[in-house]
């Protein structure tokens, strides 16, 4: 959504920038501006009210990037690295937690159970502890059956790390 004629509190000097436009993730992320710098901070609407807004962390977009194509990959030296030691895994099929070992044979048996393995439609919100990404996963299955499912993971991350991740997904995943 994009908001127009608002006015930004520059963080950095307090100064207010009347009659801006800036595009507004529903998160409440600024995802670009008008000006293009226009810095994050506090904004208001038309009508007075406030609304504040923060940046993406680029960490945590980087993180989210790279787990992604690693899952589709089955890179799993980078999964590695991205999992916390506690890292604790929920999937809602099982509904069971999963510590760092599970969730790595989890992602190895996809490159095992499926052919050209995709995400499609990713989707993020970032959050200020990690993220939320809605996805499509799509494939061949071994048996050359098409195969998709959609799935949502609302990931934590703390200290360049991956904490914790609560997977929905509909289908067989």
């Amino acid at each position: 959504m994009w908001l127009a004629n608002v006015t930004i509190i520059d963080p950095a000097t307090g100064r207010a920038e009347p009659g801006r436009s800036v595009q507004v993730e529903p998160t409440g992320v600024v995802v670009d501006g008008w000006p293009p710098d226009a810095p994050a901070g506090e904004v208001f609407d038309a009508d007075g009210h406030s609304l504040t807004l923060t940046t993406v962390p680029p960490r945590v977009a980087a993180i989210a990037d790279a787990l992604q194509a690693a899952i589709v990959t089955g890179d799993l030296d980078t999964v590695e690295r991205l999992y916390a030691e506690d890292i604790v895994i929920w999937h809602s099929y099982d509904r069971v937690e999963q510590g760092k070992t599970e969730g790595l044979a989890t992602i190895s048996a996809i490159q095992k159970d499926f052919e050209d393995f995709r995400a499609v439609d990713v989707r993020r919100d970032y959050l200020p502890d990690g993220y939320v990404q809605r996805t499509v996963f799509e494939g061949i299955t071994r048996t050359s059956e098409p195969f998709s499912a959609d799935a949502m993971m609302r990931v934590w991350t703390d200290g360049g790390q991956i904490t914790r991740i609560e997977e929905y997904s509909a289908g067989d995943l």
